[in-house]
């Protein structure tokens, strides 16, 4: 793998250089920067395609999140710092692990399995998305209203088994009675900032499930996953998707 340095200490950056060459026999390093100017610039122009990317954020020029403004830095990223203060900034970007100095041989092999376990792009994309609502946990929506005719309906969400859109309808299903109700929300809306994502996950484009609901998992055409959800009454078959069955397995396991 190709690898990225970004720290304003060349001591550090040598001792992170041997820790990486201990894991990693095959290691070798697109580049090493310095500062925010240097590392916007080699980002800029041609240089070697790299895999990961280990980044100090206080650099001798200024905080290194500037660099994701004004370059298009789509690498993962690893944040090596002495302060604590920046986790939540770091999965605002391409984090995938945020380390405090002094970086021990265990914390740093850790890291690079955890991105090395990343294996597609979607993966990659999920967890940054629930390590980010993780650190905001106490802004997860816990009721939703809905309108019937005349009458509004409180639907608490650990009442929810689930969400689906038919069009550009969506429901949520409540427990026991599997009634369903409209809710003025997209999936996307849900997925990424109101639900739990240690509860619930979205399955495919068009629905989301409740863990608790999931009594069986069985292979599917196509490399697909299906789902056995006997307490739910659906219109459709629960399937997750192809491009979603690695990110599945990996929230099952968590």
């Amino acid at each position: 793998m190709n690898y990225l340095i970004i720290e304003d200490e060349e001591i550090a950056a040598e001792k992170l250089k041997t820790q990486i060459k201990k894991l990693d026999n095959d290691a070798e390093f697109s580049g090493y920067c310095q500062s925010v100017s240097e590392t916007i610039d080699f980002l800029n122009n041609d240089h070697d395609h790299v895999d990961l990317v280990f980044m100090d954020i206080q650099l001798t020029d200024g905080i290194s999140f500037e660099i994701f403004k004004n370059t298009h830095l789509d690498y993962p990223v690893i944040f090596i710092t002495a302060y604590d203060e920046y986790a939540l900034e770091a999965f605002k970007v391409n984090s995938v692990h945020y380390l405090l100095k002094p970086v021990s041989d265990t914390d740093l092999r850790q890291a690079v399995e955890k991105f090395k376990s990343l294996n597609n792009l979607h993966s990659f994309q999920s967890l940054l998305s629930l390590e980010t609502k993780l650190l905001n946990k106490d802004k997860f929506k816990d009721r939703f209203i809905s309108q019937i005719g005349s009458k509004f309906y409180i639907i608490k969400t650990e009442e929810i088994s689930g969400f689906y859109a038919d069009g550009k309808t969506v429901y949520c299903i409540k427990n026991n009675d599997n009634t369903k109700y409209i809710i003025e929300y997209s999936l996307d809306h849900l997925e990424s900032e109101l639900l739990d994502p240690n509860k619930f996950f979205r399955i495919n484009r068009k629905m989301i499930i409740h863990i608790d609901k999931i009594s069986e998992i069985r292979n599917y055409v196509n490399s697909r996953l299906l789902l056995m959800l006997p307490e739910l009454k659906l219109p459709f078959e629960a399937i997750v998707s192809r491009e979603r069955v690695s990110s599945f397995k990996s929230w099952l396991n968590q």
